[in-house]
């Protein structure tokens, strides 16, 4: 496997580490796909799939529980915070707490 090297000093965007296994077509959605953040838009891919295939084989009782059980990791693992919403949280806490500090006691005293 071919790589290209990016670390000749210069501020080149590394090469995916994924890259080599994707068709042509996803390697040029590749950078659309990487500056999405969270799963709102895979949760709503997977509701939409699971519904077109349980309306198509309404019997298979299988593919739905793995569809399902797969739509529940997912959004489970969309409500965990990540580390930068965990900080803008914190941070966000932090003015409240204050902003309810100064109204029960002012500054000014």
């Amino acid at each position: 496997m071919d790589r290209p090297d990016v670390s000749d000093g210069e501020s080149a965007k590394p090469v995916n580490f994924y890259n080599d296994a994707l068709s042509a077509s996803e390697q040029m959605l590749l950078g659309a796909a990487a500056s999405v953040e969270g799963l709102a838009d895979e949760v709503a891919a997977l509701r939409a799939r699971l519904a077109t295939a349980l309306a198509e084989h309404p019997e298979d009782l299988k593919l739905a529980l793995y569809g399902m059980n797969t739509l529940l990791r997912m959004v489970v693992a969309q409500y965990r915070l990540s580390p930068r919403a965990s900080k803008e949280l914190a941070a966000n806490l932090s003015l409240v707490l204050n902003n309810f500090a100064d109204q029960l006691v002012p500054s000014d005293r």
